[in-house]
């Protein structure tokens, strides 16, 4: 049961492994360490980078990003989780 322990976010993987990311403003988020390219289709790339005016080294750039219902983002400064622990183990 020590594997759902919250943990200093220095210490998460940071190789694409979705985790658990916590921050006081906002609570627990589904996170994980990677770049836009590694998880967004060629068509999603060119309407972010039209849409909002991204050079090549911001969409290859690795950062902690976030998933929800909707949506997801990358999460930069002070959004990015303090915390983390991994994902439970499947039922």
């Amino acid at each position: 049961m020590n594997d759902l322990l919250w943990r200093k976010i220095d210490s998460a993987p940071k190789d694409g492994t979705e985790i658990l990311g916590w921050r006081k403003d906002c609570g627990v988020i589904l996170v994980r360490y990677s770049s836009m390219v590694d998880f967004m289709s060629d068509g999603e790339l060119e309407r972010e980078i039209s849409e909002h005016d991204l050079d090549e080294e911001t969409i290859e750039s690795y950062d902690w990003f976030y998933a929800d219902f909707l949506t997801g983002g990358r999460l930069e400064g002070s959004e990015t989780p303090t915390l983390w622990m991994p994902l439970p183990s499947d039922p």
